[in-house]
């Protein structure tokens, strides 16, 4: 019998006792029957169910489908155990199942499957010398199942092997565990020279670092990393609960500094730009014990015990601080149970701000937010959007044209400001910065209209130096590796090509178009990334997926017959996902990635999911168990071949499927308007190179 045939041993979901769904509590019970929950007060519930719930309806039980079981009120005992070395891309596996291996007692003398020896000898067998989670969350730690306390070696066979069946099972939660190994070791961390980079960021991108130490609700310290705008204020609540600074510094990077941002700095005031390079060369040299010396001396100094303490770095050298507390307000929070949780929440400040930077300049104007008001929750309704009537029929506000919301306004992110000027920042994350201060114009300009959207409003196109991809040529980066630096998002494509649709007669496109760049943004600051993302070049994940006895599909669609309408999309859609040999490809795959880098490194980070949906749905059927201590070759750069595919169906996706067997071209046939599932995929021809395969439809090298 083959591992394609295996059929493991299958026992009764423990969650849902094999009825596919679960009765849980609702959030509603935690609360009490009542609509206003103080928080505070340290009032127990009454253990009696919320009777104007939204969730439950007052029943006190909310039904779910089981997702251990994937609703099939059974659970394979099978947990493979995979190691893939991405450096060569050989893959080891091991099949835990009952009876597979020998229960060992741990130190608390229960019985137990200890699994990372397994997968210590797995990465040796495939030369890695560093093995990580899928997840990248750090190196193999002590990991084992433990077994029932009825399990003894005296039992029977069968009873021992039931035993452990269900103890496996309780941890296929994730069934299939990808761990990546690598030939050499990742480097030993210089955490002073990291936050210098950070330091040196900052001085770049005009922006203030904060480290910060809080005193913790429960005792402790909790530590901090982040970037905030000048007098962005101090956050009611901290964001990590690292101990100490070098912690926090191994934590931090120049993503997770910036997370958050437009939250911390809604209310701060925007100020163009004057420029102030920093006086030195290269990142700064920081002494991180006398820096954690000298913030607790703020923390717990002469002047008595503070609740938090910030180091500042501004204008290229640390300034220090107390917080202080300052008031106490009250918070309602709106539950989805349709309960409001009132809370006290103490708000700081610090006991001394810095001096402005310097390379602070003049305030950019505002106007307030026509879409939102700070004394109630009512926004526009999405059926107003693009200036469009009220809908009588929407189901959100019923014709009114305004409903209520716990989302922020989608205007100004709640900042309640329209800002008449802009701040564009544009980086490579390294010296390469460029800051462009956009002034709206006091005349109207005249600017030529380039197109119409479908409803005939009329789309204008601005002067290149509003379009972000001239921009990203000065600084010698691709436009399509553009996204915002404080959410990863990519950037749109009228801000990359300077188009602005305009709703209304009258209405300048220039200042329309940087009313809506700004919108949303922290002080009308847009922090833009100008880096391609790094990863596993295509070859390395072709070869990577295959030792994994899986399929690679990549695609891509040509978007060149677009290039006229600048309501339609342009450029490049790539995407690459992994699928069993045995499953069809989706016809409705919408390739969305703007370039090859960016969609490996999105394979790659989300790798584990694949392979949790490469999972067969039935638990009789087994887990394939991959062995590939030899990989093949790796395979011709596939980017240019797929291109020379796309450019042939230009506005339809093609993908080539690379297979254990060959290659499989094809075509996406798109369904009927409407009904994005009604498309079907053509096959084109199969080879056993890509290459061949192109040769063979005429595709050639010319």
């Amino acid at each position: 019998m083959t591992l394609g045939m295996f059929s493991p041993p299958v026992v009764v979901c423990d969650h849902c006792e094999g009825r596919t769904r679960m009765l849980q509590l609702c959030r509603c019970v935690q609360w009490g029957n009542r609509f206003l929950v103080d928080a505070d007060d340290g009032q127990l519930a009454d253990g009696q169910a919320y009777q104007g719930c939204e969730q439950c309806g007052g029943s006190g039980y909310v039904a779910y489908d089981c997702h251990p079981c994937r609703r099939t009120g059974q659970r394979r005992a099978q947990l493979v155990l995979t190691v893939a070395n991405l450096d060569t891309g050989a893959v080891r596996s091991a099949n835990v199942v009952p009876g597979g291996m020998e229960p060992r007692r741990n130190v608390g003398g229960r019985w137990e499957l200890a699994l990372t020896p397994i997968i210590a000898a797995l990465a040796a067998e495939v030369g890695a010398v560093e093995c990580r989670d899928g997840y990248g969350l750090g190196n193999i730690g002590d990991y084992s199942i433990l077994l029932p306390t009825d399990w003894r070696p005296g039992l029977p066979l069968a009873e021992r092997q039931r035993l452990e069946g269900e103890a496996i099972a309780r941890h296929t939660w994730h069934p299939w565990r990808l761990y990546h190994g690598r030939l050499t070791p990742t480097p030993a961390r210089d955490l002073a020279a990291e936050l210098g980079r950070l330091c040196h960021l900052a001085d770049l991108l005009c922006l203030d670092l904060v480290v910060e130490v809080r005193r913790a609700r429960h005792g402790g310290l909790a530590w901090d990393i982040r970037y905030e705008l000048p007098d962005g204020g101090v956050p009611t609540e901290t964001r990590r609960w690292s101990d100490d600074l070098r912690k926090a510094v191994a934590a931090a990077t120049v993503q997770d500094a910036m997370h958050g941002l437009a939250d911390r700095a809604r209310t701060a005031p925007a100020y163009y730009l004057r420029p102030n390079r920093p006086q030195r060369l290269g990142p700064p040299t920081v002494d991180l014990d006398q820096l954690e010396q000298r913030v607790h001396a703020d923390l717990d100094g002469i002047a008595g015990s503070a609740p938090g303490a910030q180091a500042i770095w501004r204008d290229g050298r640390w300034r220090h601080t107390r917080l202080c507390h300052a008031d106490t307000i009250e918070v309602m929070t709106e539950q989805s149970t349709g309960q409001v949780v009132r809370r006290s929440v103490t708000t700081l400040v610090r006991a001394w701000e810095p001096p402005a930077p310097g390379w602070q300049g003049e305030p950019i104007p505002y106007d307030p937010c026509p879409d939102c008001a700070p004394e109630h929750r009512l926004r526009p309704c999405l059926c107003t959007l693009g200036n469009q009537s009220p809908d009588p029929d929407c189901p959100g506000c019923s014709g009114a044209g305004v409903a209520p919301t716990r989302m922020r306004c989608h205007t100004c992110r709640d900042s309640h400001r329209n800002y008449r000027g802009a701040v564009v920042t544009l980086t490579d994350l390294g010296d390469a910065t460029v800051h462009l201060n956009w002034l709206v114009p006091e005349e109207p300009t005249e600017v030529p209209q380039v197109g119409n959207q479908p409803g005939g409003k009329p789309i204008f196109q601005l002067p290149v130096c509003y379009q972000l991809r001239h921009w990203a040529e000065i600084i010698e980066a691709r436009a399509a590796d553009l996204t915002f630096l404080d959410g990863d998002h990519d950037i749109g494509q009228d801000l990359r090509e300077g188009t602005v649709t305009v709703n209304q007669l009258g209405i300048d496109p220039v200042a329309r178009y940087i009313t809506e760049a700004c919108g949303g943004h922290p002080a009308a600051r847009m922090l833009v990334s100008a880096v391609t993302p790094a990863g596993m070049p295509l070859t390395g994940l072709i070869r990577l997926v295959l030792g994994l006895h899986q399929t690679l599909v990549l695609t891509l669609e040509d978007h060149r017959f677009n290039e006229g309408d600048p309501a339609l999309i342009h450029g490049e859609g790539w995407n690459v996902e992994m699928t069993p040999p045995e499953r069809a490809i989706r016809p409705d795959l919408m390739p969305l990635q703007r370039s090859p880098e960016a969609a490996a490194a999105y394979f790659l980070e989300y790798l584990e999911n694949a392979t949790d949906n490469s999972v067969p749905e039935d638990p009789q059927q087994g887990i394939p168990v991959p062995q590939t201590p030899e990989p093949a070759p790796l395979v011709e750069d596939p980017v240019p071949l797929i291109r020379r595919l796309a450019q042939h169906h230009a506005g339809q996706p093609v993908s080539i499927r690379y297979h254990h067997t060959g290659c499989h071209l094809y075509v996406h046939e798109a369904g009927l308007p409407g009904q994005p599932h009604s498309g079907s995929v053509r096959h084109l021809v199969s080879a056993r190179t890509a290459a061949i395969a192109l040769n063979a439809l005429g595709l050639g090298r010319p």
